[in-house]
């Protein structure tokens, strides 16, 4: 909804809002609180609704954390998932472009002081 004036401004069905980009133009998604299965994390334009890239969870894995962190005063982002077999590990980070072009910047298992969302 748009703080101004309390409008939609995008619907993203059966997922939530993760982060968006510090420039307000893309956001990163997860499937929403209290869905079952999988997680994917998708990072889309919010007003055309394109999904530009997609990250697959663990499928033996129900409810993975998500870590994300965009750039400031930009469009990219660095995300991880975290790892099924040790909590607070996150099995590598992809630094994710505006156009969905994504690399795998840390390979292997690693642990993050931050919180997940």
């Amino acid at each position: 909804r748009r703080t101004s004036d309390d409008a939609v401004a995008a619907n993203l069905g059966a997922r939530r809002v993760v982060s968006f980009s510090s420039d307000g133009s893309l956001v990163l998604t997860a499937p929403a609180w209290g869905t079952t299965g999988p997680v994917d994390v998708q990072l889309l334009n919010w007003r055309t609704g394109v999904v530009l890239w997609r990250l697959a969870g663990d499928p033996q894995a129900n409810g993975q954390s998500i870590y994300a962190i965009a750039q400031p005063g930009g469009s990219s982002f660095i995300v991880g998932l975290a790892n099924p077999s040790g909590p607070g590990d996150v099995d590598g980070l992809f630094l994710v472009h505006a156009d969905g072009q994504a690399q795998k910047i840390v390979v292997g298992s690693v642990f993050l002081a931050a919180y997940p969302d």
